[in-house]
C-alpha cells in the first residue's frame, strides 16, 4: 500500500478549512498499518532571540491501540521523520483524529484538529502520515506476488498458486474504503474462485487444458500490484478494476465446468482457444487500465493547478463554533421553516431580520452547523474584522465552498482566475465572472446538481453601503440559472436593505424576528440554561435559593425578547465578585429609556460603572478614552492589547485590568473584541453614561500621532529579510511567514489607517503634530511605508490611501 497524505496542503495556513478523515466501510472493518509520519514546520526566524517551542502530534482515536504519537523541539532539522516502532494496527470503519498541538514558551498557542473545521497551526507547514496493509495482509501479498510468477508444472503448483491468488483477490476485495461499489462483483469472484479450487483439491489428476487455462489467468492478475487505494479510488479505475472481476469468475466458471466434466468440447471452441480469448481480454484490460492511469495522473497535475489558482480567491475562514448555535429546544419553528424551504422551496433566497440581539446570528449559525459537508458555505460578516467587513470578500468565499463542492464549477473558475489574473473588488465583475458566468456553462447540468446552501450572517455589517444593495439584487438574480442554490441571509431591517430585496424581480421569503412564535418561551429556556449555569460557576445551586420566581419574572422582562440581553446578564453575574450586590443592581436598576433596547443599554451602563468602581478610581476619562478607543479601532481592525496600548501611550497593565473588568461585553482572542455589536451601537450613539464620554477628534488626532511615531520606529528598508527584490511576490518562499514575524499588527493597523484617523480627527491639530506629519512624508520612511502595501498586495489600497491624503488640508499647508 502506497503512502497517503492524511492532512490537506498548506495544514498551517490560518483560516483554512480542513476536512476531517472518514474511512469507512459497509460490513466488516478495514485493517491497514500505522508505518510512520513526516513533520515539515516552517522556519523560525532568523534573527534571535528564537523563541523555544516544540511540536507535538497525537492519536486520539478510540479504534488506535497508538495512543501516543511523537514531539519534537526548535532544535530538530525539518522534517522530521517518525516511525512507529512495533504493530501498530488500524481499524479504519471510524473517524481517525490526529492531534497538532503547537507550544511556545511553555504555553499553548495553537491546537490542529483533524476533527475540527477551521482549526489552525502557525509553525506546522505539512504533517504526511503513512500507511500500510495489516501484517499479516502484507505478507500474503508478499508471497503471493512471488509466487505468482513462477511457471505451473503440476497440480501441486497450481493449487498453490491458486491459494495466494485467493489471498491476494480476498487482499484487493477487502478494501471497500477504496473499491467499495466493486463488492458485488468481487464477491462473486471470488466466490466462483473458491469453488474452484476446492474441486481441484479433491481431485487426484488435474486435466491439461484447465492448466492451461488458470496459468493465462494467473500471470495476469499480479498487474493488481500496484492499485493501491489511492488509484483505486480514481473513476476510471475501478470500472477497469470490476471488468477484471467479472472476466475473473468466467474464467473460473469455465474452469470450473471442465473440472466437472460438464463441458463439451466439441460443442465449443477449444479449450486453447477459448483460453486465448481470455488472455487477449486480460491483456486489453491491464492496456487500458495502464492507460487510465496515465490519464488519471495528468488529470491531478492539473487539479494541482486548479487548486492553486482557487487559492486566490482568497477565501475567508469559518468563524463560528458548536456552542454559538441555539439552545437545543429553542427557536424549532424557524429552524423548521428555513430546513423546508431549504429542501422544498421555491424561492432561492431566505432574508431572516431583527433588531441587534434578537438571535439572527445564533440562528444562522444552527443553519451553518447542519449543513452537510460540502453541500453549502457560510461567510458571518463582522464589522470589527477586516476582512470579515469586506464586502468584496464575500461572493470569492462562497465561489471558493462552491468550487471545492463542484468540481466542474472550480475547473471554470480558475479558467478565469488564470485568464484574468485576479479576483477582483468589484461586487458586479466578481458576480459576472466568478460566479453567473461559470453558473451558466453548468446550466445543463442543473437539474443533476444536489441541492447546496449558502449562509451570509449580519450582512448589515459589511460595507460599503452600496456594494450591500447590489450583492442581495445579484444574488437574487440567481433563481432561474442555478435553482439548485439556496440562500439564507440575515441582517438588521435597515431600509436601504429591505429596499433592495424588494427591487428584486425573483420571489425572497422574508420573516422578521419579532414576527416568530414562541420567542418568549425560547428566551424563558434560555433564561432558566444561563441561570443554572451563574447556579454552577458561583457554587449556589440551585439558583432557586437565591432568586425567586418573582424575580426571575423581572428578569424575563427586562430581557425584552433579546437574547443579548440574556447573555450579557450571564456574563456579567457569573464574573461578580459581589455577587448579592451585583444581583441586586440588576433587579433594581430601570430602563434607561422607553425604546427598544433600553433595559440593555442600562444593562451595559451598570458593567461600565461596576467597573468603574473596581478599578478604585474616579478617573472616568481614562476609561472612557480606552473604550472609545476600542470602539474607533474597530471600524478599521480590532488590535490586541498591546498594540492599543501603544497607541494610547497608556500603560499595559492598566489596559489589561479594564479588559478584565469588562468581561461581560468585551473579549480578548489575540485581539479586543465585542461580544455583541449592539455595545459598539451602545457607545456611538452615546448612549452611555456621559463620565465616560470621551473626545472622538482629539482621540483620533492623538492615536495618528501615535501611528506615526510606530512607522518612524519600526520601518526599515527590506523589512522582511528578502534576498533579491527581483521575484514577484508569489514567487518569493516563505513570505507569509516572513510577514507574519517581521511586521507586527500595530505595525500594519499603522500603514492601513493613520490617514483615516488624520481625517477622523477633523483636522484640529495642534502645531507639533502637524510637524510629526511633516517630518514622516518628507523623509526616506515614507517609501518604506509604501513597501509595507507592495508586501501585502495592498498597492491598490494605497493608491486610495494616498488620494484621501491629498485632499487633508494640513497637508496641502506643507
Amino acid at each position: 500500500m502506497s503512502t497517503a497524505n492524511q492532512g490537506p496542503p498548506g495544514l498551517g495556513a490560518p483560516g483554512h478549512a480542513n476536512k476531517q478523515a472518514h474511512i469507512t466501510t459497509k460490513k466488516q472493518p478495514d485493517e491497514i498499518q500505522l508505518i510512520g509520519a513526516t513533520l515539515d514546520f516552517n522556519p523560525l526566524p532568523t534573527r534571535p532571540p528564537w523563541p523555544q517551542h516544540k511540536i507535538s502530534v497525537s492519536f486520539p482515536s478510540g479504534n488506535m491501540t497508538l495512543q501516543k504519537g511523537f514531539e519534537v523541539t526548535s532544535k530538530i532539522t525539518s522534517p522530521f521523520t517518525w516511525n512507529v516502532e512495533g504493530y501498530t494496527p488500524i481499524l479504519v470503519d471510524n473517524e481517525m483524529r490526529v492531534v497538532v498541538k503547537e507550544t511556545i514558551k511553555g504555553s499553548l498557542e495553537h491546537v490542529f484538529d483533524l476533527a475540527t473545521i477551521g482549526s489552525t497551526v502557525k509553525y506546522t507547514r505539512s504533517l504526511k502520515l503513512t500507511f500500510g496493509q495489516s501484517k499479516e495482509a502484507q505478507d500474503a501479498l508478499a508471497i503471493n506476488l512471488t509466487h505468482a510468477s513462477g511457471a505451473l508444472a503440476s497440480k501441486k503448483s497450481i493449487l498453490e498458486r491458486m491459494g495466494y491468488a485467493r489471498k491476494f483477490l480476498g487482499l484487493v476485495s477487502s478494501f471497500s474504503d477504496a473499491i467499495g461499489d466493486l463488492h458485488p462483483a468481487a464477491r462473486i469472484a471470488m466466490g466462483v474462485f473458491d469453488l474452484l479450487y476446492k474441486k481441484l483439491e479433491e481431485q487426484e489428476e488435474t486435466n491439461s487444458s484447465i492448466l492451461e487455462l488458470l496459468n493465462s489467468l494467473l500471470k495476469l492478475l499480479p498487474f493488481v500490484d500496484n492499485a493501491d487505494d489511492a488509484v483505486m479510488k480514481l473513476r476510471v479505475t475501478r470500472e477497469v478494476v470490476e471488468e477484471m472481476f467479472v472476466h475473473i469468475q468466467k474464467v473460473s466458471d469455465f474452469a470450473l465446468k471442465l473440472a466437472d466434466g460438464n463441458e463439451i468440447q466439441s460443442i465449443m471452441s477449444s479449450v486453447a482457444e477459448k483460453a486465448s480469448k481470455f488472455t487477449v481480454q486480460l491483456t486489453a484490460l491491464k492496456e487500458k487500465y495502464d492507460r487510465c492511469i496515465a490519464h488519471e495522473t495528468l488529470t491531478a497535475v492539473q487539479e494541482v493547478d486548479i487548486k492553486s489558482s482557487l487559492k486566490l480567491l482568497n477565501p475567508v475562514g469559518i468563524s463560528y463554533g458548536s456552542g454559538d448555535g441555539c439552545l437545543e429546544g429553542t427557536r424549532e419553528d424557524i429552524l423548521t421553516k428555513i430546513t423546508e424551504w431549504a429542501s422544498l422551496g421555491d424561492s432561492n433566497v431566505f432574508w431572516l431580520h431583527g433588531p441587534a440581539g434578537s438571535g439572527k446570528s445564533t440562528v444562522a449559525t444552527t443553519v451553518a452547523l447542519k449543513l452537510q459537508r460540502g453541500k453549502g458555505g457560510t461567510f458571518f460578516c463582522k464589522r470589527d474584522s477586516e476582512v470579515q467587513r469586506k464586502a468584496a470578500s464575500i461572493i470569492p468565499t462562497l465561489v471558493f465552498r462552491l468550487a471545492k463542492a463542484l468540481p466542474a464549477f472550480g475547473r471554470l473558475v480558475a479558467l478565469v482566475i488564470e485568464e484574468e489574473g485576479n479576483v477582483g473588488s468589484s461586487i458586479d465583475w466578481q458576480f459576472e465572472n466568478l460566479l453567473l458566468g461559470p453558473l451558466k456553462l453548468l446550466e445543463k447540468e442543473k437539474g443533476s446538481i444536489q441541492s447546496h446552501l449558502w449562509v451570509i450572517d449580519a450582512l448589515d455589517e459589511c460595507y460599503p453601503q452600496t456594494d450591500r444593495e447590489m450583492l442581495v439584487q445579484k444574488l437574487c438574480s440567481l433563481q432561474e440559472t442555478a435553482p439548485w442554490l439556496k440562500i439564507f441571509i440575515t441582517s438588521r431591517p435597515y431600509e436601504h436593505i429591505d429596499s433592495a430585496f424588494k427591487r428584486s424581480t425573483e420571489a425572497v421569503i422574508e420573516m422578521d424576528m419579532k414576527d416568530l412564535e414562541g420567542t418568549s418561551s425560547d428566551i424563558g429556556l434560555f433564561l432558566e440554561d444561563c441561570l443554572n449555569k451563574i447556579a454552577k460557576k458561583q457554587r449556589r445551586v440551585p439558583y432557586n435559593l437565591w432568586l425567586s420566581e418573582k424575580e426571575k419574572g423581572a428578569l424575563l422582562h427586562k430581557a425584552s425578547n433579546l437574547f443579548v440581553w440574556v447573555s450579557t446578564m450571564q456574563k456579567y453575574l457569573m464574573a461578580a465578585l459581589d455577587f448579592k450586590t451585583s444581583l441586586h443592581t440588576i433587579l433594581n436598576t430601570e430602563s434607561s429609556t422607553k425604546e427598544e433596547f433600553g433595559h440593555l443599554y442600562s444593562l451595559y451602563s451598570t458593567v461600565l460603572g461596576e467597573t468603574d468602581d473596581a478599578m478604585f478610581s474616579s478617573n472616568h476619562a481614562f476609561m472612557g478614552k480606552i473604550v472609545t478607543a476600542i470602539v474607533i479601532t474597530s471600524r478599521h481592525s480590532a488590535l490586541p492589547p498591546d498594540a492599543l496600548a501603544f497607541l494610547l501611550n497608556e500603560d499595559l497593565s492598566s489596559i489589561q485590568n479594564v479588559l478584565h473588568n469588562l468581561k461581560a461585553v468585551l473579549h480578548v482572542d489575540g485581539v479586543i473584541r465585542v461580544h455583541h455589536p449592539s455595545f459598539l451601537d451602545f457607545i456611538e450613539s452615546n448612549s452611555h453614561p456621559e463620565r465616560f464620554h470621551y473626545p472622538n477628534k482629539k482621540l483620533n488626532a492623538k492615536m495618528m500621532e501615535r501611528c506615526l511615531k510606530g512607522l518612524s520606529e519600526h520601518l526599515e528598508f527590506n523589512i522582511c529579510g528578502l534576498e533579491t527584490s527581483y521575484l514577484a511576490n508569489k514567487d518569493v518562499q516563505e513570505l507569509g511567514f516572513k510577514i507574519q514575524h517581521r511586521i507586527s499588527p500595530l505595525l500594519i493597523y499603522s500603514c492601513l489607517y493613520w490617514v483615516e484617523h488624520l481625517q477622523e480627527s477633523g483636522e484640529l491639530l495642534e502645531e507639533p503634530i502637524k510637524h510629526v506629519i511633516y517630518d514622516f512624508i518628507t523623509s526616506p520612511k515614507c517609501f518604506l511605508w509604501l513597501e509595507i502595501f507592495s508586501l501585502l498586495e495592498l498597492v491598490s489600497q494605497a493608491i486610495s490611501i494616498i488620494d484621501k491624503l491629498k485632499l487633508q488640508q494640513v497637508v496641502n499647508q506643507i
